[in-house]
């Protein structure tokens, strides 16, 4: 579903993305690790068209989106829900919905809209109240809410359990399994959350230093020191 071909990117003469090669299959759960700094965000932003890269090219659905405006990659169904939320926290809960179902007929954004507030029953008791007087779970919520009104078939999550309860990040992780589950919903998350992850997966991507240095089932991870050298910088160069 979604092919990364030697994506290169940066910022002045930092590479924040150096070269990287990722795949993701339809169906599948694929999560990128690393610390900060290693190019995680900076390479989400390159492939919904936030971040113009330097070399390589994007491939989603057999064709090619590199160079693409964001609004036409969310068109046809690559989303992010981005790190911080960013939200528009002076607007309603429905009206940020709303927004994010602007691709779509009005009919079909009434039937996900329905279908969010099952998955999270929350929104629908504050559906009038403005996005900036949720918690923080909450808020999360409605971000994966948002994006989920443009009815995507790869869902890009960037740090969703950042700065959430235990009990909030489970829940948020229980539902993102379910959509994969019962719909076929193609996941692709950035944490640094390696436990949580770890069980959640099927692949896993680990970056250090804008590279992938990792690229394997999860289980193989497990009793690895691949992670711990990327996220102390202890990687060992051959």
């Amino acid at each position: 579903m979604l092919d990364i071909k030697n994506l290169t990117c940066g910022y002045g003469k930092v590479k924040a993305v150096d070269s990287v090669n990722l795949r993701v299959l339809e169906g599948e759960i694929v999560a990128i690790l690393g610390g900060n700094g290693a190019g995680k965000t900076t390479l989400l932003r390159a492939v919904v068209g936030l971040k113009k890269p330097e070399n390589g090219k994007v491939v989603f659905k057999k064709s090619v989106i590199t160079g693409m405006s964001p609004d036409k990659i969310v068109s046809r169904g690559l989303v992010l829900v981005p790190e911080n939320r960013q939200l528009f926290l002076s607007m309603t809960v429905r009206e940020n919905l709303e927004l994010g179902g602007y691709t779509i007929n009005r009919h079909k954004a009434e039937m996900l809209m329905e279908k969010i507030f099952r998955l999270f029953p929350v929104l629908k008791e504050r559906i009038e109240q403005p996005a900036g007087n949720l918690s923080g779970g909450e808020q999360q919520m409605l971000s994966i809410g948002r994006a989920l009104m443009a009815d995507p078939s790869l869902l890009i999550l960037d740090e969703p359990s950042m700065g959430l309860a235990p009990l909030i990040v489970q829940e948020i992780y229980s539902t993102l399994e379910e959509l994969n589950r019962t719909s076929g919903l193609t996941l692709l998350i950035v944490e640094q959350d390696a436990s949580r992850v770890l069980k959640f997966a099927n692949r896993i991507y680990v970056m250090e230093t804008g590279r992938i240095v990792f690229d394997g089932p999860s289980e193989t991870l497990v009793n690895s020191t691949v992670l711990e050298d990327a996220y102390l910088g202890r990687r060992k160069e051959n």
